[in-house]
């Protein structure tokens, strides 16, 4: 009885490290492939700096482009831009961007507190003003968003619409940017949804620089 006892609680022990090392194994091998993630992420973004940061930054701004707001009035950017009494951050994504980039964009933005919120823009590029309005609700109703108008802008194609006039832009991938003095991009950012606490750290170090310069 002695000896069956004795087995039973060392087959317990046997079966409880067994179950202890394969759990720390699939915890180490998901450690290692989101390291892997991100670090393929950060290499991508270095090796294409010049794509993603260094041709966008500084660039003159299509000041002359309509964008009309939640009551459908046009307005051109430099009207807008200049409407603000104070700086602002934009973010600017299309309608056929990737919807995971966007959700996790817009997750990150809505997190932040009412009163930094207020510092967000949002320019989109919807073709149809229903569409603009529904998505504005369902996702960032509390956020500024201005949406390129086509009609005023004469563009006759929903897949080409008109640009702020940054390189980027077009490519499928939403980015973020300040508007200096001159009406150009500053501090330009395109931000990714495997590494969204890099976009978090950018947001918090912008909002801080602008509310420094007040």
């Amino acid at each position: 009885m002695r000896n069956a006892i004795f087995i039973i609680i060392i087959l317990i022990i046997s079966i409880v490290c067994l179950s202890v090392t394969v759990f720390n194994k699939k915890i180490n091998t998901f450690y290692k492939n989101a390291d892997k993630e991100n670090l393929s992420y950060r290499d991508q973004f270095y090796y294409n700096y010049d794509y993603f940061v260094i041709s966008n930054e500084s660039v003159p701004l299509n000041q002359v482009l309509m964008l009309s707001d939640t009551l459908g009035t046009s307005k051109s950017l430099a009207d807008i831009v200049k409407s603000f009494a104070e700086p602002k951050i934009y973010i600017r994504y299309s309608q056929y961007d990737c919807s995971d980039c966007v959700n996790a964009i817009f997750k990150l933005l809505n997190s932040y507190p009412a009163a930094q919120r207020n510092s967000f823009v949002i320019i989109s590029d919807y073709d149809d003003h229903d569409k603009f309005m529904v998505t504005r609700k369902s996702k960032f109703w509390h956020l500024d968003h201005y949406n390129i108008d086509f009609s005023s802008n004469g563009s006759q194609s929903s897949t080409e619409p008109p640009k702020l006039g940054i390189p980027i832009e077009g490519k499928g991938v939403p980015f973020v940017f300040t508007v200096n003095a001159l009406m150009q991009t500053d501090h330009f950012f395109t931000p990714e949804k495997g590494d969204l606490d890099s976009f978090k750290r950018y947001l918090n170090a912008v909002l801080k620089k602008m509310k420094s310069n007040k």
